[in-house]
């Protein structure tokens, strides 16, 4: 599949629309999956990127994958500047650092690839997504 500017415009639009009949069912859990070459084609437009960040906003989660350090690190930024949530990043290594370093709250896991990640306001030498979880859900209770 070639993935193109008006490709990803299209599945904003269709996210969009998705979110917006389930929010009138009552059914609001929504996520988004994206990558590095689809988030080229948001960052590349303004347009694009204020529906890109108005849609996820509403939504429970983003996945952002296959991106750089630097995609990581604006995507994070955007979304401070966009909402008002709390920006919680993980990361686990150099590549990481940025992202973590943009967020409100920065978690940066021990790993394999180095300890650039063991500076930001919380580092972890060892987790399980239990911890993970608990960590979210204090940083949740104490910033909302």
């Amino acid at each position: 599949m070639q993935v193109s500017a008006e490709y990803v415009q299209n599945m904003i639009k269709e996210g969009v629309n998705d979110l917006n009949n389930k929010e009138n069912n009552n059914q609001s859990s929504h996520a988004i999956i994206i990558d590095g070459k689809s988030l080229d084609f948001v960052m590349q437009s303004t347009s694009i990127k204020e529906e890109f960040m108005s849609f996820a906003l509403r939504c429970d989660s983003v996945i952002c994958c296959r991106t750089s350090p630097i995609q990581k690190a604006t995507i994070t930024e955007l979304v401070r500047t966009y909402g008002k949530q709390i920006c919680l990043a993980i990361g686990d290594g150099a590549n990481d650092v940025g992202m973590i370093q943009k967020a409100n709250i920065g978690v940066g896991i021990s790993g394999v690839e180095g300890q650039q990640v063991l500076n930001p306001e919380k580092s972890l030498l060892s987790f399980s997504w239990m911890q993970i979880n608990q960590l979210y859900a204090m940083f949740s209770y104490l910033f909302n």
